[in-house]
């Protein structure tokens, strides 16, 4: 819809602020308030222009895109001088018009498609436009000069003008024109239209801008989750160590740990086809040799539906004996996940997937785990195709993301299936979401972090204040001085905000929000004042007091981030400590004998070993006499 307007112009030939006029319902015509004007620099960026842009048309060039400017025409005002011969005779037709494709200049009279005519007439003049068949005539006088305006083709079709020529040459003026009521109206039907274009424009710039900050706030709302989700990964890790060197007091677990596995393999390394040298697959068949990969996928889902049943007698068998109640048969793994998992681990190779059919098992302790381990050897011997506790043992890592388990596969009506057994104390870190924390630390290799602010590398200040003002709304209505030891969803998202908040530079008020979690984890009946969590809290709080130069404040901090390692690690150096004074007390037989202290560090283990396997007699024989009649 190509919209017009008319510009008038004061006595001095300075053009005016045009005048918008609005029809209501009722037909009666009222001025409409001046619209908001935008306009799009060189970038695409629409702002709001100053009050100096009088002409609608230029909002609607500046809001408009570049493909429809050509559509979008303004019949701006042009001050044009045309020296006319005095002998001339001009007509409509014969006058010029201005470039379509054109941003034209403020002020005067405008048009692009309607005629203009400049000539040589006399002091009064009579000008005749014809408007379907309506005719308006207007006499204009300007001083010794007479100026006449051929009219304007609002409708843009044809028009018709007739002139009468007087006077004198002359260089062509603004004009001052008046009308009729019927031209009137017609300019009013035209404002109308324009004031209802213009309301178009600026709903069509405000659903730009809003899908803009839509867009936006759709990703700063992601990078929280993200990074949300690596604070919570790096923490989870930290609190599976801790447990893990919590239990390796246990009594029993030197005899564990020198336990050989079964067809045990490390293939949860985090890295492509860790799990190549895997040794144990599901069983070839001959048929598979002409089969591609995702329809032995689906052939190998059908079977671990036929073999859940016997899995799940299996498991029962187990659990009763052992006075077990948290047991759990997982959903068969579907095709596509197998193949993913193949493709990922085994170089494509979809046989050497073997949790297809699976179940899970929840111990006490290491002594319930042993007897776990002698309950099926003697029960089901025949059946076990491999049993792989590899991550439980020292020298050996743990899987991505800190995760420590027991897997153990039977073969169950020519099928592979897998129960894997968790430890209570590893369990109580992250429940059954446990697989998902190793999951998303396998995907997005969280090991490779050594601080969660890692993540925020790169980023620029104004991206972290939209994270920062995320994180305002995600803590909303739970104030940190009311928050309790036990809310972790919102001491969470209070560590990830104090994070932002030591990065952005923001130092007083992360002292303020790492000294009241230090407090809460402090009250944790789980954790302590010793936990890797809490020191690693006081080392924040020790960054956020240097940044404010506050030293000695951060040397206390200092010194008590390292008594606690010091007393993390003394128990280490005590058992270390008789091999070491005898190295220093029989320096000269050392020198003679340089395999010395690998014999007795030998030595030492075998004597461990024995002294863990006794107190594992002891303890079976209490807990588990039922064994010894199996």
């Amino acid at each position: 819809m190509m919209a017009q307007s008319q510009q008038r112009t004061s006595g001095r030939g300075e053009p005016s602020e045009p005048t918008r006029l609005r029809r209501d319902a009722s037909g009666r015509i009222s001025r409409a308030p001046s619209p908001m004007r935008h306009r799009r620099d060189a970038s695409g960026r629409i702002y709001r222009a100053s009050s100096s842009i009088t002409s609608v048309e230029s909002m609607r060039l500046a809001c408009a895109p570049p493909s429809t400017n050509a559509i979008v025409q303004r019949r701006q005002p042009v001050k044009y001088h045309s020296q006319v011969p005095a002998s001339s005779s001009v007509s409509s037709e014969s006058s010029s018009s201005m470039p379509t494709n054109s941003r034209l200049p403020s002020g005067g009279s405008f048009w692009t498609k309607g005629k203009s005519l400049f000539s040589k007439y006399g002091k009064k003049k009579d000008c005749t436009t014809k408007k379907g068949d309506s005719s308006t005539k207007h006499t204009t006088n300007i001083g010794n000069h007479a100026v006449t305006a051929a009219s304007i083709d609002y409708n843009l079709n044809s028009t018709e003008t007739q002139v009468r020529e007087d006077g004198d040459e002359y260089y062509g003026e603004y004009i001052d024109e008046r009308y009729t009521e019927k031209y009137e109206e017609s300019v009013c039907e035209m404002e109308y239209e324009e004031s209802v274009w213009e309301m178009e424009s600026l709903e069509s710039v405000c659903e730009m801008e809003s899908l803009d900050t839509a867009e936006r706030r759709a990703v700063i709302k992601d990078s929280w989750d993200f990074f949300r989700m690596v604070c919570s990964l790096l923490r989870d890790r930290r609190k599976y160590d801790e447990v893990f060197r919590r239990m390796q007091f246990d009594p029993v677990y030197p005899y564990l740990d020198t336990m050989m596995g079964m067809n045990d393999s490390v293939d949860d390394v985090p890295r492509k086809n860790a799990g190549e040298n895997k040794l144990l697959s599901q069983v070839a068949r001959d048929e598979y040799y002409m089969m591609p990969a995702s329809a032995i996928a689906r052939d190998l889902v059908q079977q671990a539906v036929l073999a859940l049943p016997s899995l799940e007698e299996v498991c029962k068998a187990l659990t009763a004996s052992l006075g077990i109640d948290e047991y759990a048969m997982g959903p068969v793994k579907d095709a596509g996940s197998a193949l993913r998992k193949a493709e990922e681990k085994y170089e494509g190779d979809v046989l050497k997937v073997t949790d297809f059919c699976r179940a899970l098992i929840v111990v006490e302790d290491f002594p319930t785990l042993l007897a776990l381990f002698e309950l099926a050897c003697d029960s089901f011997s025949p059946l076990i195709r491999r049993v792989k506790i590899s991550t439980l043992q020292t020298y050996r890592a743990s899987k991505p993301g800190g995760y420590r388990d027991c897997i153990i596969n039977l073969e169950l009506k020519d099928h592979i299936c897998e129960i894997s057994v968790h430890l209570q104390p590893m369990w109580a870190v992250c429940g059954v979401d446990g697989f998902r924390h190793y999951r998303h630390c396998l995907k997005y290799s969280i090991d490779t972090f050594g601080d969660p602010m890692d993540a925020l590398a790169g980023l620029d200040r104004m991206t972290v204040s939209e994270l920062i003002g995320t994180a305002e709304k995600e803590v909303y209505g739970m104030p940190l001085e009311t928050l309790e030891w036990h809310q972790e969803k919102f001491i969470l998202n209070y560590f990830c905000k104090a994070l932002l908040f030591l990065h952005h530079g923001l130092n007083e008020l992360a002292e303020t929000s790492f000294t009241r979690l230090i407090n809460l984890r402090c009250q944790h009946p789980d954790i302590g004042p010793d936990h890797p969590e809490t020191i690693a809290l006081f080392g924040y709080l020790k960054q956020s007091l240097q940044a404010q130069r506050k030293n000695a404040e951060a040397e206390v901090v200092a010194e008590w981030i390292l008594e606690s390692d010091q007393k993390r690690t003394q128990e280490k150096a005590e058992d270390e400590k008789p091999i070491w004074d005898q190295f220093i007390l029989e320096p000269l037989e050392t020198i003679v004998d340089p395999s010395k202290k690998e014999r007795e560090a030998e030595e030492k283990i075998r004597k461990e070993m024995r002294a863990s396997k006794n107190a594992w007699k002891e303890i079976r024989g209490k807990r588990f006499k039922f064994l010894d009649g199996i």
